[in-house]
């Protein structure tokens, strides 16, 4: 973890507040990085909410299955399924398809 220690030192004494790719992604290190600290989870929905629009197709898979991710290992942890997770990624996904096709096709779940 000692080049994820220094991306996450990198980014906290920069200011990248105008930069949403680098939140983002700083906030998914600092999951895996302090998984208990569910604040990041939490800032990950609110940014996705805000800039997932600016990323493609690939990169927005990649950060919607972080987020995923996130909360299956917070379930595999200890048996607490991470709610917030499971309601909020489906329907980051619905829409997300829905604004770059114009439909939404039935997801594979």
């Amino acid at each position: 973890m000692l080049f994820i220690d220094e991306i996450i030192e990198h980014v906290k004494s920069n200011d990248y507040s105008d930069t949403p790719p680098i939140k983002i992604y700083y906030q998914i290190l600092l999951c895996y990085k302090e998984p208990d600290n569910r604040q990041h989870f939490d800032s990950i929905k609110e940014l996705i909410k805000k800039h997932i629009h600016i990323f493609p197709e690939i990169e927005v898979a990649e950060i919607l299955d972080s987020a995923l991710n996130y909360c299956i290992k917070q379930m595999n942890r200890s048996f607490r399924i991470c709610f917030g997770g499971f309601q909020f990624i489906p329907r980051m996904a619905t829409a997300w398809i829905a604004t770059c096709t114009g439909q939404v096709n039935s997801l594979p779940f």
